[in-house]
């Protein structure tokens, strides 16, 4: 329960900022779990290891005791260290040009409170998080025995904090105040806030991004300054103290700098709309209200997902560029099938099980769901631990650790293969799920070498990892036990294909190695449901008339094409190349797949251009059939997984056939 509390003080901080920002924010909540899970498991450890660095070779190359080194290091360079690494992931991911011009300040701002709130957390763990058993519960949380009690709030306290902090210092012999703000996440909120700025601004003005960043140092290094007691500084004693008076608020540092981004994204917003009108005809405030209560909770979801897609497109084109056309097409084409099923009668088709489980046999559901039992199993240790204060037999978790690095390893193998995609993709939020995921795996496979060292070294499962040094000096804290323990729990971001829908919209399918397909790949489960609600036939960039214009006319104008699956197999690509055959002939239907001109046929009564699409669906699901037979066992997971999809999809149509 102890650690429970911490992970979630420091979660329900960026919970609170990613509801102030539902305005102008364009990225899912899943995404900043992943940034706090990026700042735990890469930005701590990156911080450990050049912390370390520096002091030994300092030590080294001075003559000076370590000890008087990390004392002056902590106000000094470690600040910058710090506030250095944990936005380095924001930078890199947001360097790519179609994530920063889709993600707004508010968004650099949350992702930025994000790995702010996971470096913080990791300091919390390492010191109190497997030791429970030393913690003093009170009716408000626990208090751990010193001269100046740390103090841990329960949910219940800290949510009705603002930005409530996983460890507060107690004042000497008794704890005298309430729950402090969140260090790190308000300082790194606030380079993240610098951050975009600089990405998104042109000239010399994007040099006011820095000033942020400079600022968090500042107050960083002040209050390091202030608690090491050093006091041997006039020059640190003038400097620290306008920092250490305006402590008290620092809770309201976010509030202004979400007053400046939400200001900056709603003007840059306006400016899209201008430019595309068409985005938002018919798909208002009010419009998408009603569309969400026309089933709630899965209309809802879809509502909301298209409307933080379409703030990422209008974002890029407030910009002041010219949208790509595939960004552009895209996203027309999503509104218009939005448009399409906007009434109770298409929302009444929408099976939502079917949508989990896609159309799956139960035999298949089972086959596809044991990865979850593993997964849960190895999550086990770090359930004990940090949650009971249990601690499983060391033989056992050894071998739940080494299953657990072979199933990051393939993660992450799996995650580098997805990476050319997401460069390419025309959502700036794919790379930004990718590129966190595959930092988080990174930090959690050198945190588990750095284990087995430590264990073959000869320490024991009771004996501290690492000691004598700074890392938020926390790290000396940390048993071996404790150390195997968080790295294992590191696989909670790292869950089989089917939670990875659920829980960050379906970026990447871990372990499909690929992104899904059109609309499902830009809005995940929600884009199965709308599927459903669109129907044979509808949706589209005409604003849903397109291949559903009926049995009066002729085929249906051309929409934009549909992404073509990516496989492996070569018998399997020339199934795909028979089914995309049409997708780029400039007289195709619809979006020119076999699909959309068989839903038109099976609609209409007519052949579409002299040919028999609804026969050839039934040829290519006969051989769909015979290659998953033979293949199934022996082929990619992408492979099968894609021509599941496509064979449910066929499955779909032909049983609309009169």
């Amino acid at each position: 329960m102890l650690a429970f509390a911490l992970v979630f003080a420091a979660a329900w901080g960026v919970l609170q900022l990613c509801v102030l920002t539902s305005f102008t924010r364009t990225t899912a909540f899943g995404a900043h779990l992943l940034a706090l899970g990026t700042g735990l498991y890469f930005c701590g450890p990156l911080s450990v290891v050049l912390q370390l660095a520096y002091t030994r070779t300092r030590a080294a190359i001075t003559g000076d005791s370590l000890y008087e080194v990390v004392q002056v290091a902590s106000w000094t360079v470690d600040p910058v260290i710090e506030e250095a690494v944990k936005i380095v992931p924001l930078v890199l991911v947001a360097w790519h040009v179609r994530t920063r011009l889709q993600w707004g300040l508010s968004d650099h701002l949350v992702l930025g409170a994000g790995l702010g709130a996971g470096f913080g957390l990791l300091e919390a763990l390492m010191r109190f998080g497997d030791e429970p058993g030393r913690a003093i519960a009170t009716p408000d949380g626990w208090l751990f025995p010193s001269l100046a009690p740390p103090y841990v709030p329960t949910p219940a306290v800290a949510s009705g904090q603002w930005l409530p902090s996983p460890v507060s210092q107690g004042g000497l012999l008794g704890f005298d105040g309430g729950v402090e703000p969140f260090h790190h996440l308000v300082w790194t909120a606030l380079a993240g806030l610098g951050v975009g700025w600089f990405l998104r601004s042109r000239g010399p003005a994007r040099l006011w991004g820095a000033l942020p960043f400079v600022l968090a140092c500042a107050d960083h290094a002040a209050t390091n300054y202030d608690i090491s007691g050093s006091g041997t500084s006039f020059f640190g004693d003038l400097a620290a103290a306008p920092y250490v008076a305006a402590q008290g608020l620092r809770g309201l540092w976010p509030v202004l700098a979400l007053a400046l981004a939400a200001w900056y994204d709603l003007r840059v917003l306006r400016r899209g709309a201008a430019a595309h009108p068409e985005l938002l005809d018919g798909l208002h405030a009010r419009d998408l209200l009603r569309y969400a209560g026309l089933r709630p909770g899965w209309s809802t979801l879809v509502a909301w997902r298209f409307v933080r897609r379409r703030r990422a497109v209008l974002l890029e084109a407030g910009d002041g560029g010219p949208l790509p056309d595939a960004v552009l097409d895209g996203a027309r084409d999503l509104a218009g099938r939005v448009r399409a099923s906007a009434t109770r009668e298409a929302w009444a088709r929408v099976r939502p099980v079917a949508a989990l489980t896609r159309g799956a046999a139960p035999r298949d559901l089972l086959r596809r769901w044991w990865p979850l039992l593993v997964w849960l199993v190895l999550l086990m240790p770090a359930l004990f631990a940090f949650g009971f204060g249990v601690r499983p037999g060391f033989p056992v978790v050894l071998v739940l650790f080494g299953v657990g690095m072979a199933w990051l390893v393939w993660q992450q193998v799996a995650l580098v293969r997805a990476l050319r995609p997401a460069l390419r993709s025309d959502d700036g939020a794919h790379l930004g799920h990718v590129g966190f995921r595959l930092a988080v795996g990174t930090g959690a496979l050198g945190a588990g070498l750095l284990a087995v060292v430590a264990w073959l070294g000869g320490t024991g499962p009771d004996d501290a990892v690492v000691s004598n040094f700074h890392v938020l000096d926390a790290l000396s804290d940390l048993l071996l036990y404790g150390g195997i323990a968080l790295i294992l729990a590191g696989l909670i971001f790292f869950p089989p294909a089917g939670l990875v829908v659920l829980s960050t919209g379906g970026v990447i399918l871990v372990p499909t190695l690929t992104t899904a397909l059109g609309v499902t790949t830009t809005l995940g489960l929600a884009g199965i449901l709308l599927a459903q609600a669109v129907g044979p036939g509808g949706g589209g960039s005409s604003g849903g008339s397109g291949s559903g214009s009926g049995s009066g006319g002729g085929p249906p104008p051309p929409s934009a094409p549909r992404p073509k699956p990516q496989v492996r197999n070569w018998k399997l690509r020339n199934i795909v190349d028979q089914l995309w055959k049409g997708s780029n002939n400039p007289r195709r239907a619809g979006d020119g797949t076999t699909m959309d001109a068989a839903r038109w046929e099976i609609r209409s009564g007519q052949a579409t251009h002299g040919q028999d699409h609804v026969q050839k669906s039934r040829d290519i699901l006969n051989g769909l059939n015979n290659w998953l037979r033979a293949n199934e066992k022996t082929a990619t997971r992408a492979d099968v997984a894609w021509a599941r999809q496509l064979q449910t999809e066929l499955r779909e149509i032909l049983r609309q056939v009169p």
